[in-house]
């Protein structure tokens, strides 16, 4: 296995901005061309399943309180391989439906257009933390049916849930994600046991009666699912939409074009999620030894499938490296594919349109406050550190 350390994406330069581990990626077979990821994502050999993280260093308490939480983990919808996942997604796709989606987008510009009031009086906006951010959080508890004051708790939450899900086992961390997932339960038994009428219309009242082959869903699977949305949701539509408007405002030419004709928001927004996507791969783990790309891979071993090198590929986008705001919206990566395409798309899709929208039509002064752009360092998620605009 070869992979040069100068430039892993070739059909991507990104990689100078968003340092990586290589002594990890040296060790893991790469797909960059589209065709093979797209193969790769659909490949009965290959594993969504994580590896079993070693506790040995834990003490016997933390240690089971640990492995609560990995078996929870375990469960969630993008670490399940069929037929669990076949199940379960069935049951998510029930209560996500056009009728929730389509009823957000009246709401959500409003929260947008208020974010932006919030800071047009100081000419100025962080927008991360001040506008992408609360918009998706929004867009999510909206989504779910959370009650809008007690979305900031959940969000709580699911952020320490994800310190599990992302870091090395570690006791105080496991400590904070069980009880975590202690306090989201219970919340969400009282919540759905107790407020049938303020549910109403929301994903997390039509998850309560899905039902798959007749059989409902449990109480573990719902806790997941909201957890999960919360989680990799909030951060990919946040950073979506940040990315994205930096894209626009570092090229005036398709900033002017999106500003002068409003009908291309949709388009731009596909566009710029496939141009600096934050989800920049996913790894599989091959349960069989098998083929792909002319790599032959062994059983047991990692794949990194690089989805931002898949949506540079010039064998199925014209002017790959350029944000082409006209281009047609439909077949980038960036949201997966095959049964484990993204289930929040058409929602992460609808905060950046709406996000962009609201901010291009609001200022004639738009642009970048600081020229320097601060990159969080992560080895597959591609973000900002901060990014303050003039409005």
């Amino acid at each position: 296995m070869t992979l040069s350390v100068e430039n892993p994406y070739p059909y991507y330069d990104g990689i100078r901005a968003n340092p990586v581990h290589w002594d990890d990626l040296l060790k893991c077979w790469t797909l960059t061309s589209y065709a093979h990821i797209a193969e790769a994502l659909t490949h009965p050999g290959l594993s969504s399943r994580r590896p079993e993280p070693n506790l040995d260093s834990l003490s016997p308490e933390a240690k089971q309180q640990a492995r609560e939480v990995c078996d929870t983990l375990a469960e969630w919808l993008l670490r399940l391989d069929a037929p669990a996942h076949t199940r379960l997604r069935a049951l998510a796709n029930q209560a996500l439906t056009r009728q929730c989606l389509d009823g957000l987008r009246d709401p959500l510009r409003k929260t947008a257009e208020s974010l932006i009031d919030a800071r047009q009086s100081s000419g100025y906006m962080e927008v991360i933390t001040e506008f992408a951010r609360p918009l998706a959080l929004s867009a999510i508890g909206a989504l779910l049916g959370l009650p809008p004051v007690h979305q900031p708790k959940f969000e709580r939450w699911a952020d320490a849930v994800g310190a599990a899900a992302e870091g090395a086992p570690e006791a105080a961390r496991m400590v904070r994600a069980r009880q975590s997932l202690t306090y989201a339960r219970q919340y969400l038994v009282d919540l759905l046991s107790a407020c049938p009428v303020t549910l109403e219309g929301g994903m997390l009242a039509r998850l309560r009666g899905a039902e798959y082959k007749g059989g409902h869903i449990n109480l573990r699977e719902i806790v997941g699912i909201t957890t999960l949305f919360l989680l990799a949701g909030r951060d990919t539509a946040c950073h979506s939409l940040a990315n994205g408007l930096l894209a626009l405002l570092q090229d005036p030419d398709q900033l002017e074009l999106l500003t002068k004709d409003p009908s291309l928001i949709d388009r731009a927004a596909s566009e710029v999620i496939r141009y600096d996507s934050p989800l920049q791969g996913v790894m599989r783990v091959a349960v069989r030894d098998l083929e792909l790309g002319g790599k032959q891979i062994k059983r047991g071993q990692t794949v990194v499938l690089w989805l931002a090198a898949a949506n540079r590929d010039p064998a199925l986008f014209a002017d790959a490296n350029r944000l082409i705001v006209k281009r047609k919206a439909g077949s980038h990566l960036a949201f997966g594919h095959g049964i484990h395409y993204c289930l929040g798309s058409s929602l992460g899709t609808l905060v950046v349109a709406t996000g962009l929208e609201s901010l291009i039509g609001r200022s004639d002064r738009l642009g970048l406050a600081n020229p320097v752009v601060e990159w969080q360092g992560n080895f597959l998620f591609r973000s900002q550190r901060s990014l303050m605009i003039r409005l």
